[in-house]
């Protein structure tokens, strides 16, 4: 959203973002069956956090460059699973449209 690198992760406010928006998709995912656990989320989080800090993502590559972003596949999906299985997802419902 802000044409950062992996390096925010490292930041505490980003980090606690970033993990409810996981739980989110944790959430959806094991609504529609799949079988993860229940660390998986903070794994995920810790693997941002130990990335080199000028990594970019290719969301941020495609905002660079003015090209459409693969945000819906990625982004999106969460917001409308999570609708169809009745799970509150508040922090996509603020990402999702700023992308």
């Amino acid at each position: 959203l802000a044409n950062r690198r992996a390096g925010m992760f490292r930041r505490e406010d980003i980090s606690e973002l970033a993990l409810a928006y996981l739980r989110e998709g944790l959430a959806v995912a094991r609504a529609e069956g799949a079988k993860l656990a229940d660390d998986v989320a903070q794994e995920i989080l810790a693997n941002f956090q130990r990335a080199p800090v000028d990594l970019g993502t290719s969301i941020l590559a495609d905002r660079q460059a003015d090209r459409p972003m693969e945000w819906d596949i990625r982004n999106g999906v969460i917001q409308r699973y999570g609708r169809r299985h009745g799970i509150a997802v508040p922090v996509s419902d603020v990402v999702v449209p700023l992308l």
